[in-house]
């Protein structure tokens, strides 16, 4: 289940304070788009989902990026991800150890990083 391909993310900030996340994804052979907006709390770095997921931005010391930290119950079962998200997709390796060491501080394992492959649009 791990992604091979990664299409670009559109993060739009909205008036109210909270943004709008548009992604492209391949799903049973065809490209899928979704839309999700996610409204401010009281917490300035979290913000909460129609699906009533948390979405943590973290702003890194590395210009241009942010992590994206997502926890929730699927089943029962927590799932915690988190993405770097970027202004450009060139390969930044301190965006990159400074990504490593927030995956160490919340416990995710390095080892089940995935880098998939920047497309600039979704191609069957």
């Amino acid at each position: 289940m791990k992604p091979k391909k990664s299409f670009p993310v559109t993060v739009t900030a909205l008036g109210d304070g909270g943004y709008e996340i548009q992604f492209t994804f391949f799903y049973k052979n065809k490209c899928q788009q979704k839309i999700i907006d996610v409204e401010k709390t009281s917490d300035p770095k979290k913000f909460k989902t129609s699906q009533d997921m948390m979405v943590t931005m973290e702003e890194m010391p590395v210009k241009g990026h942010r992590i994206f930290y997502i926890e929730h119950q699927v089943f029962g079962m927590t799932v915690r991800i988190a993405k770097l998200i970027s202004r450009k997709p060139e390969d930044n390796p301190e965006a990159m150890r400074e990504f490593k060491k927030f995956m160490k501080s919340k416990k995710l394992p390095v080892e089940y990083m995935v880098v998939p492959k920047q497309l600039k649009n979704c191609v069957s």
